[in-house]
């Protein structure tokens, strides 16, 4: 074993599973559908299991004659990640009957514009580790 890899294993061996946190924050966006009023959504990173079904969930892949064709569905993918980044305000039974909503996605849309929704998700999916293309590509330039 390599100096690093003891190291690393010395560092980890350090923590118990107890001690791992998964990131939150807070993050507020003025919703246009309420005037442009500031409101706080609490986030928090996707659990591994979730983000890979997510990300699995993305792609339709259909096998024709002669080939194969493959779509990439961004909006569920959006929907989702909202609702399991955003669950205390989302998954909300008390708000999903408030505004008459009958799933978690409904309320979403109904709630936020497509902008607000991709921005939300943008913020979950920095704090699961996920870096944008554009951030990613600065990253290799330096």
């Amino acid at each position: 074993m390599e100096k690093n890899e003891k190291n690393i294993i010395e560092q980890l061996m350090a923590y118990d599973a107890g001690d791992l946190v998964r990131p939150t924050k807070d993050v507020t966006i003025k919703l246009l559908k309420f005037g442009g009023k500031p409101f706080t959504f609490p986030i928090t990173s996707l659990d591994t299991k979730v983000a890979s079904a997510i990300q699995q969930d993305m792609y339709d892949l259909q096998i024709k004659k002669g080939g194969m064709d493959m779509r990439l569905l961004l909006a569920p993918a959006r929907l989702k990640t909202i609702e399991h980044g955003c669950p205390e305000v989302f998954r909300s039974k008390e708000l999903q009957e408030h505004f008459g909503a009958k799933s978690t996605h409904e309320l979403i849309n109904m709630l936020l514009e497509l902008g607000e929704q991709d921005y939300l998700k943008g913020e979950i999916d920095a704090l699961t580790g996920f870096t944008s293309e554009e951030a990613a590509a600065e990253e290799v330039k330096n």
